[in-house]
């Protein structure tokens, strides 16, 4: 998995974010263990509407988006952090495999097209 992260700049001296978001960013891309893997997710911190501060999510799996925002209360302790990525990446995980069995039926389809399978 390629990562990315972008801080906004008048968040960049806080440190306490940005380890946060670090520790999130390293905790997902960890999950990731294609080493053919196209992934990439793209992590942002900036202020929100209020001021408050929000931990942007943007992950692109071979066409599948999925963009996910979070406080960085919500990453914090890290057995929390870790569900919550845990369920991220388990939608990544169904759609690759619905993928997967898309290749293998469309392969099963061309083969018996061909004549193959000896029926």
């Amino acid at each position: 998995m390629r990562v990315e992260k972008h801080v906004d700049e008048g968040l960049k001296h806080r440190d306490d974010l940005i380890r946060i978001m670090d520790a999130a960013a390293e905790f997902l891309a960890s999950r990731d263990t294609d080493p053919d893997s196209q992934a990439r997710a793209v992590w942002r911190l900036w202020p929100g509407p209020n001021g408050e501060p929000r931990i942007g999510l943007g992950l692109d799996d071979e066409g599948f988006r999925l963009s996910q925002q979070f406080s960085p209360n919500q990453l914090v302790p890290a057995d929390i952090r870790e569900l919550r990525l845990r369920r991220v990446w388990h939608d990544v995980l169904m759609e690759r495999t619905r993928r997967e069995v898309a290749r293998a039926n469309k392969l099963l389809d061309e083969y018996h097209e061909e004549g193959g399978g000896g029926d």
